[in-house]
């Protein structure tokens, strides 16, 4: 199944079911550069030198495909039924945030061997970036999410101890001021202003603008701030519960809007998969209204959206109690990519790498490795394996759908349905 940014979150139900319900899934990537890719061919280069090579084409180049295979064991058949999907990956930021795009000024790069290549192998990168599925690491989620809240004036958090010693005094003079002035009992409507530390003629920094939403969005949430003539002062004003409730139903509606376009973390989207298949937190994270069809209103959209919240809970509890074992072909770059791309940047020493695989993916499977083991010739490429082995005396049945047998060598997808019938 081709899974793309129009068709992406209504298919996201069934993808986490299939993980959930797997014992093996099958993964391949293409990326806009595989450089690493010589490293372990070449027998001078020691585990050291391939990681760190394998680690600069992973920080250096983008994933564009992701392909997945998902086994899970019939017993009534006597073998494995499967469902392969395909996900098109864009690094661009869906809908456009010049923002977004200044905080986090992703890279693109693209190896001029690996455009050849893809090329030669019917690869569409206009279709990759016009209809691909958009994606944040957890740190760039972590900035996103700050930047998303600044932005509606809603700080994350209050008394942040990382602040130098003249900020943390304006925050606590800031703090104290609004105290006094609400000790004086002000009515509805009434207002204290708050200008810079260096006297009212100077503008508010962007920290102070910062410090002062923190304030109020965690301390005095009968009071909502203003700020005026370009930050030259902050007005506080105290409102009632009626005009607070007001307020959150404007922002809520706001928030939702922008939740329709990119999810409850902005441009998250494919993450979850990844979150699934780590084992990751992804049930309270995704917002079941985008997984209904629009065309579905009333009570029916309620009770289907209610059925979401149980099912994905469901998905993520199984999966946290057994997680499928990930199965590859040579697939210590792939590894490499997903780490850096989506979960968090890589570390300099491959030591340090082993352990976040022991967190991240405890059980793998090289199926290159097995073949060499098992007496294969190691010059063997994952297609010359597929034809020599890929219809074993273990069965799998492809489900409606979700067959990837048609498919050319080189598609994600394709790719690792081939590793998941040369393993069986």
């Amino acid at each position: 199944m081709d899974i793309n940014r129009s068709n992406f979150w209504q298919t996201l139900p069934t993808v986490l079911e299939a993980i959930s319900l797997s014992e093996y899934v099958a993964i391949d990537l293409e990326m806009t550069g595989v450089s690493g890719h010589a490293v372990d061919t070449a027998p001078e280069n020691t585990e050291i030198t391939a990681y760190q090579l394998a680690a600069e084409a992973a920080r250096t180049f983008q994933v564009l495909q992701f392909g997945m295979t998902c086994l899970s064991y019939d017993d009534e058949q006597n073998g494995y039924q499967s469902k392969t999907f395909t996900f098109h990956l864009t690094p661009e930021f869906a809908p456009p945030s010049t923002a977004l795009a200044k905080l986090i000024d992703r890279k693109v790069v693209l190896s001029y061997r690996s455009f050849l290549f893809l090329k030669e192998n019917n690869f569409s990168f206009e279709k990759a970036f016009s209809q691909g599925v958009p994606y944040l690491s957890r740190p760039e989620s972590a900035l996103a999410s700050k930047l998303y809240l600044s932005q509606c004036g809603l700080p994350s958090a209050a008394g942040d101890q990382t602040l130098d010693t003249w900020l943390r005094k304006f925050q606590n003079d800031t703090r104290a001021d609004i105290s006094a002035w609400l000790e004086t009992n002000p009515e509805s409507g009434d207002s204290v202003l708050i200008t810079s530390p260096e006297g009212p003629s100077k503008r508010l920094l962007p920290t102070h603008v910062l410090i002062i939403r923190r304030l109020i969005q965690a301390e005095f949430p009968g009071c909502f701030v203003v700020f005026k003539q370009g930050n030259l002062l902050a007005q506080v004003v105290k409102w009632n519960q009626e005009e607070r409730q007001l307020w959150d139903g404007e922002y809520k509606e706001r928030h939702e809007a922008v939740v329709k376009q990119t999810g409850k973390q902005p441009h998250t989207r494919f993450r979850y998969v990844v979150e699934a298949l780590v084992g990751g937190s992804f049930a309270k994270e995704i917002n079941a209204e985008l997984l209904v069809d629009e065309h579905l209103q009333g009570a029916a959209r309620r009770s289907r959206i209610a059925r979401l919240h149980v099912d994905l809970r469901l998905y993520e509890g199984r999966i946290k109690q057994r997680r499928p074992v990930i199965v590859g072909h040579n697939p210590f770059l792939d590894l490499c990519f997903i780490q850096e791309t989506f979960l968090r940047p890589l570390p300099d020493d491959v030591a340090a790498f082993r352990r976040d695989m022991g967190e991240f993916f405890p059980r793998v499977v090289d199926t290159k490795y097995l073949s060499s083991q098992l007496g294969f010739r190691t010059g063997r490429n994952l297609e010359q394996l597929y034809k020599l082995v890929g219809q074993g005396s273990v069965p799998i049945t492809p489900m409606p759908g979700y067959d990837a047998r048609d498919g050319s060598a080189h598609n994600a997808g394709f790719d690792s349905w081939m590793t998941a019938a040369v393993f069986m």
